[in-house]
């Protein structure tokens, strides 16, 4: 749960990538780190994030990870 917390709070905080997050908490796999939060939180880290910071970037970020293009009226970076 340690982990898990310190997880949350460099996913709300700072601008680090999930991989890098998944490294400063103890994780030696993204993958495992994402489906432990997933499991954990009922979100991946990335959608924790976007839900957590409601940053218009990592909205873009969730779309271009999930395959996804930004609908019409989106602004481009």
């Amino acid at each position: 749960q340690i982990r898990l917390q310190k997880a949350k709070e460099l996913l709300t905080d700072t601008d680090y990538s999930i991989s890098e997050i998944s490294d400063q908490v103890g994780f030696t796999s993204v993958h495992y780190f994402s489906r432990f939060f997933k499991e954990k939180e009922k979100y991946s880290p990335l959608e924790y994030r976007m839900k957590r910071t409601k940053n218009r970037s990592y909205a873009l970020e969730l779309q271009a990870f999930k395959g996804r293009r930004p609908g019409p009226g989106a602004e481009s970076c």
